[in-house]
Formats: structure tokens, sequence, C-alpha cells
């Protein structure tokens, strides 16, 4: 991919495709059993997004997302479709996101240490929670039964929820 510094992979469709992204308007896909790679151009609707870097993948087969860390957008895609299902919009910059283990929900947290929570299903925040003593928040990791929440800062500062 000559066209694509790689920053990010993961598998999509319960391992039956790769996804790879990086710092460019563009990602690819790579089809496992047919042996083919598709380039999936700019996302319709968000034409000023440069950087797709940041991708997450959600633990079942919905969804995808890139979490745009300057617009403070959230563009959620889905597995099948390779398409923009919905944006959602945070105040100030989105520096991580992560999905419930049964896909209802998505956490996010910018540059102001306040996380989101986002019903997936209405797509509306549900609840802001401030990541007291977070500065700089930058990752965020939900635990496999969905019961806690962890962030990470540069500041080296771990707060569960």
């Amino acid at each position: 991919m000559q066209d694509l510094p790689i920053y990010k992979a993961g598998f999509i469709r319960q391992g039956k495709e790769a996804i790879f992204a990086g710092n460019r308007r563009h990602f690819y896909t790579y089809e496992l059993e047919g042996n083919k790679l598709v380039k999936q151009g700019a996302i319709f609707g968000h034409h000023d997004e440069s950087d797709l870097s940041n991708l997450v993948i959600s633990p079942g087969s919905k969804y995808f997302a890139f979490a745009c860390k300057q617009s403070g957008y959230i563009l959620v895609m889905g597995q099948d479709s390779k398409k923009l299902l919905f944006d959602l919009k945070m105040n100030g910059t989105c520096q991580a996101v992560a999905f419930s283990p049964d896909e209802k929900y998505l956490w996010s947290v910018g540059d102001e240490a306040e996380i989101y929570q986002w019903d997936l299903t209405t797509r509306r925040c549900v609840q802001k929670v401030q990541d007291e003593g977070g500065f700089n928040t930058t990752k965020l990791a939900v635990s496999p039964n969905g019961t806690l929440l962890a962030t990470g800062s540069k500041m080296g500062t771990v707060n569960l929820f």
C-alpha cells in the first residue's frame, strides 16, 4: 500500500477481513477468503477529515470507528458496508474511543478529560464524567464483561470507573 502508511490494523466481519488505516483520508480492507484488497475512498460527508489513523473496532461484528482528534468527530462505520452509519460530535478534540462488549455503547474522551458515554441506538450522549486527575487522557479500555472502564494519560495516570 504505497499510498498509506499503516498506523492501525485489525480484523472485522468476524475475522473474514482485515482493515488498515493511516494518516490519510482513505483506508483499505483486505478480504482474506477472496484475496482481494480494496481501497475505501474518503468518507462521504466528512471531507475535512484528513487523518483516519485512530481506528477502533467493536468487539462484535457491527461497527468500527475513527476518532478524529482535531475535530472531535467520531465516525461510526458499518463493518459490512464500510460506509459511514452516523457520526458523533464531542466538545473539543477526541483522543480515544472504546466500544462496550455488547456494542450498545461507545465511550470517548478528549483534551478536556471529560468522558462521554454514547448510546449507539439513540446516537445521543447519555452521560459525561470528568476523568479526575486525568491530564491529556489518551487511552480508553472497557473490560471484557463491560463493568469497568479504564483511562490512561500521558502523565501516567490510570483511572478505573
